[in-house]
């Protein structure tokens, strides 16, 4: 598939899941739904995507290096940051940033196996637009609920350059070094935003469900299986080639 078309597709799409998700929250009610169906999809996006992919990649240490971002990240939060995210009350107030720099993570590393595949196939195609579309849409959400005070140009100029590194990385790829030592950057991210996830975002949602929104949960599950719905439409995402 022609470079053009392939980054202009994966730009729109993530630019769709930006400004989509200020839409929905705009009514009413909605922003409980928004928050479930982001933490579905980030969860989703860590455990079927992140995880298989940085295991076998960082030299067989994968599931150390991503403990060791889980227990970093717990540890900044409840040492230095002072930020106690149990409970879903007053969760990860200043998550935002780390956990956005390992989603950023992640998109290089998506660069980078797109740019290593001599050509991209339809169904591969498909599955990172759609992969866009809900990565960025959470990550709206994500920013919204974690980070204490990034809003409007701010915010705004995160999602953008967030958009732009996958197809960044997919014209550049050959200039850089990156592929040595993404993996491992990739597992401690990984690591990292399952904290951020399992520690604020899922407890957040349980709160809202226990106080009467039991329909969240339904929304939650069904982020997560049109994630792994989309991970499985790309069945060679996890090869590097």
């Amino acid at each position: 598939m022609d470079k053009v078309i392939l980054t202009t597709a994966i730009i729109l799409a993530g630019l769709a899941g930006v400004f989509l998700a200020p839409a929905l929250i705009r009514h009413r009610g909605w922003q409980a739904h928004c928050t479930a169906f982001a933490a579905g999809v980030l969860l989703a996006v860590i455990l079927s995507h992140v995880v298989p992919e940085s295991m076998p990649a960082a030299g067989g240490h994968g599931g150390a290096v991503i403990l060791c971002g889980f227990i970093g990240m717990m540890l900044l939060q409840q040492k230095v940051l002072k930020a106690d995210p149990c409970c879903g009350h007053e969760h990860a107030k200043h998550a935002g940033l780390p956990s956005y720099l390992a989603l950023v993570a992640c998109s290089i590393n998506d660069g980078l196996i797109l740019s290593a595949i001599p050509t991209v196939q339809q169904p591969l195609f498909w599955a990172m637009c759609g992969h866009k579309i809900t990565a960025s849409f959470a990550l709206v959400m994500l920013l919204r609920e974690t980070s204490a005070g990034l809003r409007g140009a701010a915010h705004l100029a995160y999602m953008l350059l967030f958009v732009a590194v996958t197809p960044a990385v997919i014209w550049i790829s050959g200039l850089s070094g990156l592929t040595r030592w993404m993996p491992y950057a990739v597992a401690a991210g990984a690591g990292a935003l399952l904290y951020v996830i399992c520690g604020g975002l899922v407890p957040r949602v349980e709160h809202r469900a226990q106080g009467g929104h039991q329909r969240v949960l339904l929304t939650f599950l069904i982020g997560a299986l049109i994630t792994v719905g989309v991970e499985m439409m790309s069945p060679h995402h996890h090869h590097h080639h």
